[in-house]
């Protein structure tokens, strides 16, 4: 029984390290634009990542509830179980903001260079990483790094928006746009971290 138990924890884990690369690949293709001379395109690219990690979704879920009917796994195993099919989902809305930042980016006809999107984007692009890589090691150690990340992109969040009804243009309209979704890829990545430690200590997450 517990030689398939951990067969079905590898499949999971399998899955989540595919669904990683995914995730943080379709932020950084979804920034790209932001940031090179010759914008490219690549929404199309970052919707197959995201129906992707939401068929990867679909499948550790479906492990996981077979796991649970068949093995009967307790403590850190059902922790573990319960908790990858949220992080799954979280890393498929990750990647499905991504795709409306490219979208953004493709519909906005001049060049905008923004400090706020780059610092906010590589920001968000390593909180994204190191909470997916936590919680594979199963280290709540990066929950605190996670949230300081959080609380600064809200910040540039809060005032970048408050920028913007001072009067804003194209390009700050499309900024202010993308800083909000990082915002919500950043509170993902929390929601990653806050399920790590569940896993290790216990602690019933509690997700604002």
């Amino acid at each position: 029984m517990r030689r398939l138990l951990d067969a079905a924890v590898r499949g999971i884990l399998c899955r989540l390290e595919e669904g990683r690369d995914l995730a943080v690949k379709s932020l950084e293709l979804a920034l790209k634009p932001f940031l090179s001379p010759s914008p490219p395109n690549y929404s199309q690219i970052i919707k197959a990542m995201a129906f992707r990690l939401y068929y990867l979704h679909r499948e550790i879920t479906e492990i996981a509830m077979e796991a649970v009917a068949r093995y009967g796994p307790v403590a850190g195993d059902l922790r573990h179980m319960e908790s990858a099919m949220f992080v799954s989902y979280s890393m498929y809305r990750i990647a499905r903001y991504a795709f409306n930042i490219a979208s953004a980016a493709e519909k906005l006809d001049e060049r905008c260079e923004s400090g706020d999107i780059k610092r906010a984007g590589e920001r968000v692009i390593r909180a994204v990483s190191r909470a997916i890589d936590a919680f594979l090691r199963r280290d709540a150690s990066v929950m605190q790094e996670v949230a300081e990340v959080d609380e600064e992109i809200d910040r540039i969040d809060r005032s970048t928006l408050l920028e913007a009804l001072k009067g804003a243009d194209k390009c700050k309209i499309v900024e202010t746009l993308v800083i909000r979704l990082l915002e919500r890829a950043a509170d993902h990545a929390l929601h990653i971290a806050v399920y790590t430690n569940y896993v290790v200590t216990g602690e019933r997450p509690v997700i604002s």
